[in-house]
């Protein structure tokens, strides 16, 4: 299938730093044709996770990597941890620290992203309306099921329009809100890679293509709506 210009790209999740296979997993991500990983961090010894980045990235040459810690870190750490990664080729780490302490990470090294901290309405509100809770910060992760789709609608367009990447991703999510989510993606101009590609969740439901979801894209559906088949 040719280039859509109105696909989004997306980026894979082949596992965290510390897994076994993560290299393995790499490789089948890579081979999937996906640019931008997102690989977890923050599960085990930071100067191990570091060294197998290292080698990834000498491994996969060109792919672009992002990390994200879950709020594994304390504030501290994460001040240490982001600047002991430059020169790594990370784009930035999402969620260093646990929820709203992200806004007082500040410039570092490497950028953060903010992730589960915009979950809450009012520190949402505090991080779009305050600079200094914003610096440092290269894009916001934004989840529609958590936030719902109008929040995180609105979100996309005020961060954007502040000159922050916006990913939009999913929370596990089935197959109509993933199909949503992707449409909201699409919605957004000028969206960074996005965290829609298919997931092991949806296993769990019926056996319903989400035309939207494909590999390193998320494209538009044919047809009306969400272009789904009935779910029975």
């Amino acid at each position: 299938m040719g280039r859509d210009a109105a696909a989004v790209a997306c980026n894979a999740q082949p596992g965290a730093l510390g897994d076994e296979d993560i290299e393995a997993r790499c490789a089948e991500a890579v081979a999937r044709g996906f640019e931008v990983l997102k690989l977890k961090a923050g599960g085990g010894d930071f100067t191990h996770e570091r060294k197998v980045l290292a080698r990834l990235r000498e491994r996969f040459a060109g792919v672009t990597w992002r990390l994200d810690a879950n709020g594994a870190w304390t504030l501290d750490e994460a001040r240490r941890r982001l600047d002991a990664l430059a020169g790594m080729g990370v784009a930035y780490v999402e969620q260093p620290c646990a929820g709203a302490e992200v806004f007082a990470l500040g410039e570092r090294a490497v950028p953060w992203a903010a992730d589960e901290a915009l979950s809450d309405a009012g520190h949402r509100a505090r991080f779009l309306a305050d600079a200094d809770a914003r610096r440092g910060c290269a894009a916001v992760v934004l989840k529609p099921m958590a936030l719902g789709w109008m929040a995180a609608r609105e979100a996309a367009v005020a961060a954007g329009a502040l000159g922050l990447g916006v990913v939009v991703t999913h929370l596990l999510d089935g197959p109509v809100a993933l199909a949503a989510a992707c449409e909201l993606a699409r919605s957004v101009p000028g969206v960074w890679a996005c965290g829609l590609d298919r997931h092991p969740g949806l296993d769990a439901w019926p056996a319903v293509p989400v035309p939207q979801a494909q590999g390193p894209w998320a494209r538009r559906a044919t047809g009306g709506g969400l272009g789904l088949g009935v779910l029975r």
